[in-house]
């Protein structure tokens, strides 16, 4: 490979190393999703049942999703044991096939290196991809944003540029995001077919045989899998539709209303800034270029994206992180369309020599990308957390710093799956280690406590001394109960 061909990708690679993978261990658990799956993905590994996913011993019947995700976290697992990082990995690792699927798209079916550079650039500088939720924990989001990506593309390669086979490639890509995350990657079909619909070109897809070879791997392996699902724990069907189905679509699940206008409001605030506002010169820029190839993947992912977005805004529940899926879309539009543009302002300041028109394409990457890729990583670096979640947080490493000093009980209250997961790991390595309800302490208990509401039932119904303490966290040693109170 030669060196201009290698450079640029070599760019990109490190580009999206850093911001995906760094300090990817450095905070606790997620208290909800992410918890939820490293529990998943840790019972996996000690009951060996790869099919029926399970919570506290139970077929989990409350997280629905197919368990392609648990199955990386639980590969994980096995390599790097029970931590943060196993948990997280296959997010990292999805995040960045997405970028190089990006550039490998720019740089074959484009013929664009630099729109490739660019949109990795653009990529993994947007807030609402390097995030919680998404690359940066152990959620779903990640690997069904690579599948959807690359549904589109392959999709896309093989019905406008006759590479027919290539759509097989991206019917498997579709089978693969619903065996991550449901219905959710079907909600491209909409508007996709849509454009087919207007623009003519179902015809052709419907002669090409690959399309049908697709759709019945598609059926068998989606199919297959939820039927052995519901054989093997009976209930299951009906669970995925009251949960992922009517209950996400028809109300608003556990309270995450928000307006119709929700997740554009937040890509034009938040999720997708700075590069929003570079958006419109970009659709400009690759309609004016005359390369028909730009037109025709701007008009096909804006159909597929706009009726994804219209299907996630009908919904009742809403979450931000459900529009994440748009994301690389939208930084390839801007990558491919500022390509032009920089190339123009290259070719202008660095006349003359072609090392001068290297030398300044290289100094406009860094003036456009500089300070974004700079946030990005300040971002993941001094990490804020959530308010309303930082005293929970905390048992993972405080458990942690207590391993093997004392034989622990953790005052849980409530859902806690995160408290759950660090207390199975510290089973897994020989610990002693339980939970409780702060009611049920017993005199002689060493207790953990971090919340206010574990932290008011121990000061009313115990007499305790502190032992060790970290943050909100306490280990305390109960040492009598309050008759009293036991009474009210």
């Amino acid at each position: 490979m030669s060196a201009t061909r290698l450079l640029p990708l070599a760019a990109a690679l490190l580009l999206a190393v850093f911001p995906l993978f760094v300090r990817l261990d450095s905070i606790p658990l997620h208290v909800f999703d992410e918890a939820r799956l490293a529990n998943n993905a840790l019972e996996m590994t000690q009951n060996g049942n790869i099919w029926v996913t399970h919570y506290n011993g139970e077929p989990d019947l409350w997280n629905t999703k197919p368990p392609l995700a648990v199955w990386a976290q639980a590969i994980c697992m096995y390599f790097f044991g029970y931590t943060e990082l196993a948990v997280r990995l296959p997010s990292a690792l999805c995040g960045l096939a997405t970028a190089l699927l990006l550039y490998w798209f720019c740089a074959t079916a484009m013929k664009d290196r630099l729109g490739g550079l660019l949109s990795v650039l653009v990529l993994v500088t947007t807030p609402g991809y390097v995030t919680a939720h998404v690359t940066r924990t152990g959620d779903y989001d990640a690997m069904l944003i690579l599948w959807t990506t690359a549904f589109l593309l392959l999709g896309f390669i093989g019905l406008e540029q006759g590479r027919s086979r290539t759509l097989l490639y991206g019917l498997l890509a579709l089978a693969l995001g619903i065996l991550t995350k449901s219905v959710a990657p079907l909600f491209f079909l909409p508007g996709l077919l849509l454009y087919l619909l207007i623009g003519g070109r179902w015809r052709e897809l419907l002669r090409n045989p690959y399309l049908y070879l697709g759709i019945a791997a598609l059926i068998l392996l989606v199919g297959g899998y939820y039927l052995w699902r519901e054989h093997l724990s009976p209930g299951y069907l009906q669970a995925v539709w009251e949960n992922e189905l009517g209950g996400r679509f028809q109300g608003s699940l556990e309270a995450h209303r928000e307006p119709a206008g929700f997740y554009l409001r937040r890509l034009w605030r938040e999720a997708f800034v700075p590069w929003i506002f570079f958006l419109p010169v970009s659709i400009l820029a690759l309609f004016q270029t005359g390369r028909p190839e730009g037109r025709s993947l701007f008009l096909t992912l804006m159909s597929a994206g706009l009726g994804f977005l219209l299907v996630i805004s009908l919904a009742q529940t809403k979450l931000s992180w459900y529009a994440a899926p748009l994301l690389p879309l939208l930084s390839l539009i801007v990558g491919l369309g500022l390509a032009p543009v920089l190339r123009a302002a290259a070719r202008f300041f660095g006349s003359g020599t072609p090392y001068r028109r290297r030398l300044s394409l290289a100094l406009l990457l860094l003036a456009l990308g500089g300070q974004p890729y700079f946030e990005i990583l300040r971002s993941v670096y001094v990490f804020q957390d959530r308010a309303h979640a930082w005293e929970s947080r905390q048992y993972g490493p405080f458990l942690q710093g207590l391993k093997g000093k004392y034989p622990l009980t953790v005052a849980q209250w409530g859902y806690q799956a995160h408290i759950q997961f660090y207390v199975k790991a510290l089973r897994a390595q020989g610990y002693q280690i339980g939970t409780r309800s702060p009611v049920e302490l017993q005199v002689g208990n060493y207790a953990v406590v971090c919340e206010e509401t574990p932290r008011a039932f121990l000061d009313e119904l115990y007499q305790y001394r502190t032992l060790e303490r970290y943050r909100e966290c306490l280990l305390v040693e109960i040492t009598a109960v309050n008759p009293a109170t036991r009474k009210k």
